[in-house]
């Protein structure tokens, strides 16, 4: 028996690769203390401050697609809920001088998240797939809808605003200063890096990526996928308010753009280029999703619609055991490929006068309409 388990266990990291492991994490921190020596300028510090608040607020989706299985369509709604208490947490906390630093106040806003996501998520998590998202999508409108109208706590279309000097200063920072804020969001992007890579290495971790690849097995084997869906998702929201607050923390302002359907898809997208296969890959996204993601979002998916192998970080890793099978496989064709193929030869087809079926079932039987205009514009 022990010869069995010896056989199909992992084995343990020698010495050397907890060297390596641990090596990696110090390096890390060592380059974002560095980091301000090489681009001080306040733009470069700015755009640093948004990439860590994008890594975090990716992460924290990756753990429902990637880890779990569970596609969001409403991720925004912790991520703006954790914002709006931060920034009306600071305006109390600023009135009544409490003896509360501002590095500590991000907490209120992964609390926030966290209780949002055990409210909501209990039913939300009943059913994965579509179900799931398109409970997520209704949340997410119905929150979004209400900030326009519950005026007295979102502030209407100009928001909440505060003051982030006012607080207790912690040697000497008032984090007014960029630079002041570039080290507070590095420092809990590290931490919470840190934080959700160990989540996926615990025994939950391990049972979230066993429901999103077999919830029957699952269930079979005693664990219910309801609870670990839940888990996962009340994990995701905390982390997402984390984000949300740390973002308003930057901005000093939280409006309704925080809860909108742009910042969800903002999150699906970074994360989905960077890809969803392991922990680290939303991270290759995240830069760009920050500051100008839209080109590099049609740059990624536009050889993925024609026709090329999927995606440039989600695609299968060399290490993964079925990684020869899979590239085996015939290429899918995409329906765009027709469409490339007629632009490329500089034709242009009516589908209403004599066009190929097959190109009129590429824009769903539309009829009269030149064909690159209707499927391209």
């Amino acid at each position: 028996m022990s010869d069995l388990i010896s056989s199909a266990a992992p084995p343990y990291p020698t010495a050397a690769e907890k060297l390596k492991f641990y090596a990696l994490w110090v390096a890390a921190a060592i380059a974002l203390l560095l980091l301000p020596k090489f681009f001080g300028s306040g733009g470069s510090l700015t755009t640093f401050s948004l990439i860590g608040i994008s890594i975090i607020f990716s992460l924290s989706y990756n753990m429902l697609l990637g880890q779990t299985g569970m596609l969001s369509f409403g991720h925004a709604v912790y991520y703006g809920l954790g914002g709006f208490l931060v920034i009306h947490a600071i305006n109390i906390i600023g009135v009544n001088k409490l003896p509360i630093p501002l590095p500590v106040v991000p907490l209120i806003g992964g609390l926030t998240g966290l209780l949002f996501a055990v409210l909501l998520g209990w039913v939300s998590t009943q059913r994965s797939g579509t179900a799931f998202a398109m409970i997520s999508l209704g949340v997410a409108e119905l929150i979004a809808s209400s900030a326009l109208i519950l005026r007295t706590f979102f502030g209407g279309e100009a928001g909440i605003s505060a003051n982030r000097t006012k607080l207790l200063r912690v040697f000497g920072w008032s984090f007014g200063p960029q630079i002041q804020i570039y080290y507070l969001v590095a420092a809990w992007t590290l931490i919470a890096v840190i934080a959700m890579y160990g989540l996926t290495r615990t025994p939950l971790g391990r049972m979230c990526n066993a429901v999103r690849d077999n919830p029957e097995r699952v269930q079979f084997v005693g664990y219910d996928p309801h609870v670990v869906r839940y888990l996962a998702f009340c994990f995701s929201g905390f982390f997402a308010g984390i984000a949300g607050a740390l973002a308003a923390i930057n901005f000093e302002i939280a409006n309704s753009a925080y809860l909108g359907a742009v910042q969800s898809g903002t999150v699906l997208f970074a994360t989905y280029i960077g890809g969803v296969g392991r922990h680290h890959r939303p991270l290759d996204d995240a830069s760009p999703a920050a500051e100008g993601w839209h080109p590099h979002q049609g740059s990624a998916q536009l050889p993925d619609r024609l026709g090329a192998d999927p995606g440039n970080a989600g695609g299968p890793h060399p290490g993964d055991r079925n990684h020869r099978s899979l590239h085996r496989q015939p290429r899918r064709r995409f329906p765009y490929q027709g469409i490339w193929r007629l632009l490329r030869r500089g034709e242009s087809v009516h589908l209403g006068d004599g066009g190929d079926p097959a190109d009129r079932r590429l824009c769903g039987g539309a009829q009269n309409l030149d064909l690159g205009r209707a499927c391209l514009g």
